[in-house]
């Protein structure tokens, strides 16, 4: 009786093993995607080895409950009320947005205030999404002087963040769409995705490699170019790749281009000889963040900073048509566009 009981499970245990194999295998084939607009911009997740809609649908309940913590546009958002009682009180807020408060903090030490989450009052005056125009002299000068983030008061103790000033106003946009992907890219990982393309708006987040084991060739914008056309190609597997450029957002008056790449010291959209820059990191937030600060750093200045971080590469792109890439992606990257040139 024993021995057929064994018999029995073992022919059971063969057979789940035989189903599963197959199913896996099976699975490889599989895969989903959804789109949607948070975050002011097109949201774009496709994961490989399951048709499972649900998770992707998870996936975007976690992306709208961010938004309306850490979005400047929402009413009832943290930063906003944090910015409804600047110079009034200090305002309780999540885990979310005290650790995106501190880790704005660091990069705006670490980039001499360049990176400043106090900008908003530039940003609304420029309003270059909605409606673009060049605000007078000194109303940039009055805006200019509400920006600083040395201001800011963050209480980790009582989880609570305070705006000395009352005219200071926070926007973690240059910051917050690549923590959002971390985080929903942590939560497809605990659900066994392997393999995925997550695009939150020029912040990509690559999971694993392609079903054929080779890396994922993603496209570098061309700056002078329509969307979606690509100068060149990168392959590249479990990295974040987040481009910003002069070509995103922008509007032109008397034959200039003002962009909303906004310089907290100057008031003005930054105007050096970069067109666009892509940051690869190992982490989303880290390279929303530099992306911003290494293009306001500047081509010299830029590629000595991102040589100085362990894990942070680089693609810059001037306005000349000249391209430069830091040494880990240099065997990477595949120039298609005859227009442009690779400096060593």
């Amino acid at each position: 009786m024993k021995k057929y009981i064994n018999i029995i499970l073992l022919t059971i245990i063969t057979a789940i093993m035989i189903s599963g194999c197959g199913n896996v295998k099976k699975n490889q084939e599989l895969s989903t995607s959804k789109q949607g607009f948070f975050l002011n911009t097109f949201i774009d997740l496709k994961i490989f080895g399951t048709d499972d809609i649900e998770i992707l649908n998870e996936s975007f309940d976690t992306i709208s409950k961010l938004e309306k913590i850490l979005s400047v546009h929402l009413k009832d958002s943290e930063i906003q009320k944090i910015n409804s009682n600047a110079g009034i009180e200090p305002v309780k807020v999540s885990e979310d947005t005290m650790y995106l408060m501190e880790k704005s903090m660091e990069y705006a030490n670490d980039t001499g205030g360049l990176f400043d989450v106090t900008i908003y009052p530039l940003v609304d005056l420029w309003d270059i999404t909605n409606n673009p125009h060049i605000p007078v002299e000194k109303d940039i000068l009055a805006e200019k002087e509400k920006v600083d983030y040395k201001k800011i008061i963050i209480d980790k103790e009582n989880m609570t963040i305070f705006l000395k000033d009352k005219d200071m106003k926070l926007d973690l946009g240059g910051i917050a769409k690549g923590y959002i992907g971390d985080l929903v890219l942590k939560e497809l990982k605990s659900k066994g995705i392997e393999k995925g393309i997550l695009n939150l708006g020029g912040n990509v987040i690559l999971i694993g490699e392609k079903s054929d084991k080779k890396p994922w060739k993603i496209g570098i914008q061309d700056p002078n170019g329509d969307t979606g056309a690509y100068l060149g190609t990168l392959e590249i597997s479990d990295k974040s790749i987040v481009t910003s450029g002069i070509y995103e957002r922008y509007f032109e008056e008397d034959g200039k281009r003002y962009h909303h790449i906004l310089n907290p010291y100057t008031g003005y959209p930054e105007d050096n000889e970069l067109a666009g820059i892509s940051i690869i990191s190992n982490n989303s937030t880290d390279g929303d963040a530099l992306s911003t600060s290494v293009f306001l750093l500047g081509l010299e200045k830029g590629i000595e900073y991102v040589n100085s971080k362990d894990g942070i590469e680089a693609i810059f792109i001037t306005k000349d048509k000249e391209v430069y890439i830091t040494d880990s992606l240099k065997n990477l990257f595949t120039l298609e566009n005859e227009d442009y040139t690779i400096i060593n």
